[in-house]
């Protein structure tokens, strides 16, 4: 990060923004996986006395 002398709060949280990267230079992002996007609250969830694992 760059401090420059007489830069105001404002400005320097600019400077910061556009200094760092949002990851690292070389790493990619991974689009391989889904996740688990969409499933929420109850649908999730094992039914009541369930024995199955959660996978």
């Amino acid at each position: 990060m760059t401090e420059v002398p007489g830069t105001d709060r404002d400005q320097a949280r600019e400077n910061v923004l556009e200094e760092t990267p949002l990851r690292p230079e070389g790493v990619e992002e991974d689009t391989s996986t889904e996740g688990d996007e969409g499933q929420t609250g109850d649908d999730v969830k094992p039914a009541p006395g369930s024995t199955d694992p959660v996978t």
